[in-house]
């Protein structure tokens, strides 16, 4: 680990005037930690929030899944610090996560006990992307689904690859940049 860098170190690092980093220390927009009267700012810190700058805000994405296999997959093929992950197996938490407002992907596998969740998670937000893992081709399900509303079908991910494949095709996967 690399000791922490000083204003002046940083200033260089970044190409910034020492002003500009005074600046963002006073609006709270960089990383820093104070030890006694001066500012001293960690590399890998500095690193990670120059790379948030750039890829812009994370998108919250709501699995519902009763799968643990499919819930490890999830979480290790959304940990690149593009997404916020919430996982859950229960339809009912699911349907109150999705009241809260605060996802931009809801993602399920295909069900009895999801196609009854995804009808209410329409019935509260129309606008929330829906994916829909689909393992077997069961068209009664599938069917009960279109009449709930509108979803992205897609086979159901094996590998993290499979799911990175799924939201690179997906662009309104990720919120827009601020």
């Amino acid at each position: 680990m690399q000791p922490p860098m000083t204003v002046r170190e940083l200033s260089d690092y970044l190409r910034l005037d020492r002003m500009t980093i005074y600046k963002m220390l006073k609006e709270g927009g960089i990383p820093a930690s104070r030890i006694g009267h001066q500012w001293r700012f960690f590399q890998e810190d500095i690193d990670k929030w120059i790379r948030s700058l750039r890829t812009g805000p994370k998108a919250r994405v709501l699995l519902i899944t009763g799968d643990a296999t499919t819930a490890i997959l999830f979480q290790d093929g959304l940990s690149d610090d593009s997404y916020i992950p919430t996982i859950t197996s229960n339809t009912d938490e699911a349907v109150s996560l999705v009241r809260s407002g605060e996802f931009d992907l809801v993602m399920l596998e295909l069900s009895n006990s999801t196609v009854e969740c995804f009808r209410q998670v329409r019935s509260i937000n129309e606008r929330v992307p829906v994916i829909i893992f689909l393992a077997d081709g069961d068209g009664n399900l599938v069917q009960k689904a279109m009449d709930a509303g509108t979803f992205t079908l897609v086979k159901k991910p094996a590998t993290a690859d499979d799911l990175q494949s799924i939201f690179a095709a997906l662009p309104s996967a990720r919120p827009a940049a601020v």
